[in-house]
């Protein structure tokens, strides 16, 4: 009997694991979507408020405070077996943890409120027409990963071509450690090059030594880190740059984890 029910935990877990790849394939991949389109993805609208938040994650990594105004992410909340609860990095002051962003020829895109649906109930997706581009941003913690991806999109729906560029700003002001409320920890932040991976930083939090560390991979993108006295707290701007041609599409996915 334990034998079988190993096997049934196994093959739950094997089709757990086929069903969120066939998920995600059915949003990003479009031959995905022709072959998979009897079971397509539902798409459920929201209407959100000023002061609502939108969340998102899985059993290891959380993503509670998407603003919907912008995208920005406020926070994000990792689970720690040492702190026994969850460690919470948040942005420097008022700023967010995590704030996409486009910009069209050197300047910023207007991404403010755009309209929000979710995939499958769990997956947030912004959707923005402006002047002419449509822009979408999708926060997905795909279950079992350690880490979670925002998939940024710009489509040019003008008339000429234009230079674009689809990026991603990250502070880091505190680390908290959160049970029942958050309690700051002490220790230093700082941001570097990732040693395993190309396109990534890394942001330790060191005391004596690292006892935590986050990174965000953003592949194809260029890079530019800042550190005190240079600015209030680690920083990071990656930024990917691209002339799009009418009718064509730019994606860009970063990772955090």
């Amino acid at each position: 009997m334990l034998t079988r029910c190993r096997f049934r935990l196994v093959s739950f877990r094997r089709a757990r694991a086929l069903y969120f790849t066939l998920l995600v394939l059915g949003i990003f991949c479009a031959p995905a979507k022709l072959v998979f389109g009897a079971d397509a993805p539902r798409h459920i609208p929201l209407s959100l408020g000023t002061d609502d938040v939108l969340p998102t994650g899985n059993e290891w990594i959380a993503l509670p405070e998407i603003r919907p105004a912008d995208g920005a992410i406020a926070s994000f909340n990792v689970l720690s077996m040492r702190d026994r609860g969850l460690l919470e990095v948040r942005g420097e002051s008022e700023s967010p943890a995590l704030q996409p962003y486009f910009t069209v020829n050197g300047k910023p895109l207007q991404f403010r409120n755009p309209a929000w649906e979710l995939i499958e109930y769990w997956i947030p997706v912004a959707h923005l027409a402006v002047d002419g581009l449509d822009a979408s941003i999708t926060y997905c913690a795909p279950p079992g990963s350690r880490g979670a991806f925002i998939h940024m999109t710009v489509t040019n729906r003008r008339a000429e071509a234009v230079p674009i560029a689809l990026g991603m700003k990250a502070s880091w002001g505190a680390l908290n450690r959160v049970t029942y409320l958050p309690v700051a920890l002490r220790g230093e932040r700082s941001v570097a090059p990732a040693p395993w991976v190309d396109s990534a930083e890394v942001f330790p939090f060191v005391t004596n030594d690292t006892q935590f560390a986050w990174s965000l991979i953003h592949e194809g993108s260029v890079a530019h880190t800042s550190v005190p006295p240079q600015s209030l707290s680690p920083a990071l701007d990656a930024q990917r740059d691209v002339t799009l041609v009418p009718g064509r599409a730019k994606r860009l996915r970063q990772i955090l984890c």
